[in-house]
């Protein structure tokens, strides 16, 4: 996998990572993955911050090698104050964004989230006997017992 992709990256102006962490991705981008890259490319990472080497991805920033980088994800979230990156970041926002780990906060994500959570939370409290006394919206319980949220696409692969 390496070897391809040393054969590839000089070859995008763009690379973009989506992968899982695990030992093969680990590190995956280090010095040599930026040094093989083109002059002036584009990073983005929305996948699992140690897959990139942070130092060597800020030096390849730094020397200029890379025109810039988008990351959503760090090795350690929250970040610590004094990371370099944010500090580089400060420095030359139009070279490094930097997002709280929100690129799959969607607003479809989010309802998704939402509706589980209320679903959940009447299931629990159905369990203990409490709902037909404590819900305030009686339209959360027939919900429950439907045991889907109404009228999503998502309906299907959350129960499925």
């Amino acid at each position: 996998v390496r070897a391809i992709l040393l054969e590839l990256l000089p070859q995008a102006d763009l690379v973009t990572i989506h992968a899982d962490l695990n030992e093969t991705s680990r590190g995956m981008f280090g010095s040599a993955e930026f040094a093989a890259m083109k002059p002036g490319a584009y990073l983005v990472n929305t996948a699992r911050g140690a897959i990139v080497d942070e130092t060597a991805l800020l030096d390849a920033l730094k020397t200029g090698h890379l025109a810039g980088a988008a990351i959503d994800v760090l090795i350690d979230e929250p970040p610590k104050p004094d990371n370099p990156l944010l500090a580089f970041s400060r420095e030359q926002p139009e070279r490094l964004l930097i997002t709280p780990h929100l690129g799959g906060c969607s607003r479809e994500s989010m309802e998704l989230a939402e509706m589980l959570l209320a679903k959940r939370l009447v299931e629990e409290l159905a369990r203990m006997e409490l709902a037909a006394t404590t819900l305030p919206n009686a339209e959360l319980l027939k919900m429950a017992e439907r045991k889907k949220p109404p009228q999503r696409w998502y309906d299907e692969v959350q129960d499925g």
